[in-house]
């Protein structure tokens, strides 16, 4: 099973090739759109770790799977973005379950 722990700024490039490792139709829902590789780089250099939460599911050390909260308390005081992936190798296997359990 996974580690759940929160993804340091130190570790945007884990971040990263992570996200870079989702087939596209996983990226299609990541995202709810196509996002070229260009875009998921430009997407990681626009993290905003003053408001962004990550927190990862690591398998053997490696990022395999990911969840990203982003808020504002002043443009967005009642709302957030919300973003989860992972990778299709542990797709159906409670990795889900273990950030409820977590959180």
């Amino acid at each position: 099973m996974p580690v759940i722990r929160k993804i340091m700024p130190t570790e945007l490039q884990q971040y990263r090739a992570h996200l870079l490792r989702l087939d596209n139709a996983d990226r299609y829902a990541r995202f709810t759109g196509t996002l070229s590789d260009e875009a998921v780089e430009r997407h990681c250099a626009s993290i905003d770790w003053g408001r962004t939460v990550l927190l990862g599911a690591f398998e053997d050390g490696v990022l395999r799977g990911a969840v990203e909260l982003c808020g504002d308390r002043i443009l967005w005081p009642d709302q957030a973005e919300f973003g989860i992936s992972v990778e299709s190798e542990l797709q159906g296997k409670g990795v889900a379950a273990r950030w409820s359990a977590a959180s």
